[in-house]
């Protein structure tokens, strides 16, 4: 009930776009509950009048990124002090299954300061 308002959706145009938007908001509340994650700019994005979470996760896989990821972050070279080998061999799995080039990353991020 707390987040019935977000199961709302202004420009969802079939049921099956509706009941997406209900599982990006399950999504939100799963990480919150469960990880103790709290991605309110997620849930303002699939909320929002204009979007809805079906075009909200259109969008999102059309931008092709994943260097903004956890795993891209952890594999940095500034952090490999704090992560076993084991940890950043599933972070660097996870990423080069979806096609992400680490290595190219992790070089731009020297060239960058930090940013890719």
């Amino acid at each position: 009930a707390r987040y019935s308002q977000y199961r709302r959706a202004a420009k969802v145009t079939t049921d099956r776009e509706l009941a997406f938007h209900g599982a990006m908001v399950d999504l939100y509340l799963r990480a919150n509950c469960e990880a103790s994650y709290n991605a309110t700019y997620f849930l303002q994005l699939i909320s929002a009048a204009e979007l809805g979470g079906y075009r909200t996760a259109r969008q999102l896989i059309h931008r092709g990124r994943l260097d903004p990821t956890v795993e891209a972050v952890i594999l940095r070279p500034e952090w490999a002090d704090l992560f076993p080998d084991e940890e950043r061999a599933i972070a660097r799995r996870r990423l080069t299954d979806y096609g992400f080039d680490v290595d190219r990353s992790v070089a731009s991020v020297g060239a960058n300061g930090g940013r890719s």
